[in-house]
């Protein structure tokens, strides 16, 4: 969506809007937001004698800690096609199809494609771990069997139409794992460093993926 906001604007403001955005969700997270009471980490903590952990207790924790580790290595190698095809998206609709409104179908595409398959991610994840507490990881590996086609049709489409199309179902099933990813990240850490191991989560998966748009490059430029 902000690559249509690009067309009739400047690509700055396009950094200014999304600014001004984050600055209104701060209030209303902090309004609708708060930490549950944990009779789990009540528990921990009355048996471990503290309620929380320096970043170096975190990182030794998780260092040691091999469900952590595999999914930090599956999630990271994930990222990394899903920037690349993020950033590389406008070019590859510019020089196959030719077009130049691909701003606003790509971004509804994302949007409400990987909106949605966010939500269902999780929603699906949640209902099978009800009955079956190992079924997240099985959540994330059979959306992905399902996207990784989507992904090569949105890519050998013969218009820019049904490229979009595609693109929509691409995101649709590429975006589930985010959710189960995330939960895991909470089931395989003691509740007192939760809120720690997503940040190191995040951030490694985020640094890592980033390097996905220079690898594409590199071959694409000979």
């Amino acid at each position: 969506m902000m690559g249509a906001v690009s067309h009739p604007l400047n690509w700055r403001w396009t950094f200014h809007i999304l600014g001004i955005a984050g600055l209104v969700m701060v209030p209303l997270a902090v309004l609708s937001m708060w930490e549950p009471a944990s009779v789990k980490a009540s528990r921990e903590a009355r048996r471990r004698g503290k309620t929380s952990y320096s970043i170096r207790e975190v990182l030794v924790y998780l260092l040691k800690n091999p469900p952590f580790l595999l999914l930090l290595v599956a999630a990271s190698v994930r990222n990394i096609p899903g920037y690349a095809l993020g950033a590389w998206l406008p070019t590859f609709f510019k020089r196959n199809y030719g077009a130049s409104d691909y701003g606003i179908p790509v971004g509804l595409a994302i949007i409400f494609g990987g909106g949605l398959g966010s939500f269902l991610g999780g929603f699906v994840s949640d209902r099978l771990s009800s009955r079956w507490r190992g079924s997240k990881p099985f959540v994330i590996a059979g959306s992905q069997l399902v996207a990784a086609p989507c992904i090569i049709a949105v890519l050998l489409a013969p218009t820019a139409r049904e490229s979009y199309g595609l693109l929509f179902l691409a995101y649709l099933t590429a975006e589930t794992w985010l959710g189960p990813a995330a939960a895991i990240v909470q089931d395989v850490c003691m509740p007192a460093m939760r809120a720690q191991a997503s940040a190191v989560y995040i951030g490694v998966i985020t640094i890592i993926a980033s390097s996905g748009p220079v690898i594409v490059s590199a071959p694409s430029s000979n």
